[in-house]
C-alpha cells in the first residue's frame, strides 16, 4: 500500500514528510532583506529637561499652595483660559475639587 503524497489528506501549509516548522529554521530566523545595525546601544542617554517658563511655574505654585494637587496644578498653570485668582478662591472657599475642576475646565 503507498502512502498519500502531497496535497492529498494533507494540509496545504504543510510539506509530506518534513516536520512542520512555526517561523523558525535554524537557530535563529531572519527576516528576507533584514539589515544588521550592529549592536543596540546599552544606554539612551536621557532626554534635557524642558524648562518651565517662569510665569507657568509660578502659577502651578499658587496653585500648589492653593491645595490643588501637582498634576492638576500644572495642568491649570498651562491654560491661559483658567483664570488664577477664581482657581484659587474656588478652593479657599471650600469648593470640592472635583467641582473647582468641573468649573474651571
Amino acid at each position: 500500500m503507498s502512502r498519500p503524497g502531497p496535497g492529498i489528506g494533507t494540509p496545504p501549509h504543510r510539506t509530506y514528510g518534513k516536520p512542520a516548522t512555526r517561523g523558525r529554521v535554524g537557530p535563529v530566523a531572519r527576516v528576507s532583506g533584514a539589515r544588521d545595525h550592529g549592536p543596540m546601544p546599552s544606554a539612551v542617554a536621557p532626554p534635557e529637561p524642558i524648562q518651565e517658563d517662569p510665569v507657568r511655574r509660578w502659577r502651578r505654585e499658587e496653585l500648589e499652595r492653593a491645595g490643588y494637587p501637582r498634576t492638576y496644578a500644572l495642568l491649570l498653570s498651562n491654560l491661559e483660559a483658567v483664570d488664577l485668582h477664581v482657581a484659587v478662591e474656588l478652593v479657599r472657599r471650600g469648593c470640592p475639587l472635583e467641582t473647582a475642576l468641573r468649573i474651571l475646565l
